[in-house]
């Protein structure tokens, strides 16, 4: 779907029963590790809005080509606790359970579980890192 012809994002539908179809969106840009141009990002955001168009979709499953690492998701892993959501709905939310609960006090139990929203995808993107660097050492090195 992209003009490079390295990097592409490629789409296969999968109909499974009557009419429940999951989508396989593949990102294949293997000499970059599936990392995320503008063009590539364009491409899969195209894609994607093509999908949601669909009645019959049950499920999107976003995979990455190659066999040696997948890292494009942290490109984008920081906006989740940066975005709009988190700064309005989830501080909101935060607050008011912590102003809910018998002898909590809003301000230090409400802030303390933004904070852990906000280290969320910091620590997952860190684990799949050190995921990814285990299972690609030599196994000589692993013993």
């Amino acid at each position: 779907m992209t003009t490079d012809t390295h990097a592409r994002i490629d789409l296969r539908l999968e109909t499974r029963g009557a009419g429940d179809t999951i989508a396989w969106v593949t990102i294949d840009n293997v000499r970059k590790l599936n990392c995320l141009s503008s063009a590539l990002m364009t491409a899969f955001v195209d894609t994607i809005e093509q999908l949601g168009r669909r009645d019959d979709l049950r499920a999107i499953v976003v995979t990455g080509a190659g066999d040696k690492a997948f890292v494009a998701v942290a490109a984008d892993a920081g906006g989740v606790a940066t975005g709009p959501l988190a700064n309005s709905f989830l501080l909101a939310l935060a607050l008011g359970l912590a102003s809910a609960a018998d002898g909590a006090d809003p301000l230090l139990d409400g802030l303390g579980l933004v904070a852990l929203i906000a280290l969320a995808p910091i620590l997952s993107v860190m684990t799949l890192g050190l995921v990814i660097r285990w299972r690609t050492r030599p196994e000589h090195s692993r013993k």
